[in-house]
């Protein structure tokens, strides 16, 4: 049975001779763009070999880990760059940029993603899994700092998106660090305690001394 998969509006151009297909939508776009993604270049002109009709869009069948959503807010990044400047994506577009960009190997867009990540605000178990998924350690470091020195438990999501590896370090850390913190706050209070023990003692000591007897 043929499946028609729907082509997205705002990505149909007609002199695009690019069709980008994905399990639940389709993209007519210009192959100049597709060529700097090492992944579909390569595809491209492997299709060219064998296609005999000139008037054909190549059609690239995207697999089925590809989503949509991002195929179409990566787009959004890469047109935009060509049109009144680059506006400011959310967060989430940024992600679906990065995420299309290391799967079919773009590094100008993956370098550009990154750079606009790192400059947003983000939780530190968001950097998390950004570090996981795209091997980010400008993101992982500063994030695990954050979790080990902030005043909040550990939830129970943010220990199953650590694993326990990482969980059980951090715990270890933040354990480490409240202790050397209440040592350091009995070193400060110490010496008030005491001073105000011998205060008592001489005081004590003088009403002895003034007492009957």
């Amino acid at each position: 049975m043929l499946r028609f998969t729907l082509v997205n509006p705002e990505f149909a151009f007609q002199d695009g001779s690019i069709e980008i297909r994905t399990i639940d939508q389709a993209f007519w776009v210009h192959e100049y763009h597709m060529n700097k993604f090492s992944v579909l270049a390569a595809i491209i002109q492997k299709a060219k070999g064998s296609i005999r009709d000139s008037g054909c869009r190549t059609v690239l069948v995207c697999e089925p880990k590809i989503l949509g959503t991002d195929i179409y807010n990566a787009l959004k990044v890469i047109y935009a760059s060509h049109l009144d400047g680059i506006p400011d994506f959310d967060s989430n577009i940024i992600i679906s940029a990065l995420r299309i960009a290391s799967t079919l190997e773009f590094p100008g867009l993956r370098n550009f993603a990154i750079s606009k990540l790192e400059g947003m605000v983000l939780s530190a178990i968001q950097r998390i899994q950004l570090s996981d998924e795209f091997s980010l350690p400008s993101l992982e470091m500063p994030a695990f700092i954050e979790l080990c020195n902030r005043a909040e438990p550990i939830t129970l999501v943010e220990a199953d998106i650590l694993g326990t590896s990482r969980f059980v370090e951090i715990a270890r850390i933040r354990e480490t660090q409240r202790l050397h913190q209440a040592a350091k706050l009995v070193e400060n209070i110490l010496p008030k305690l005491l001073e105000s023990t011998q205060l008592r003692s001489s005081t004590g000591t003088e009403y002895a001394r003034d007492g009957p007897g």
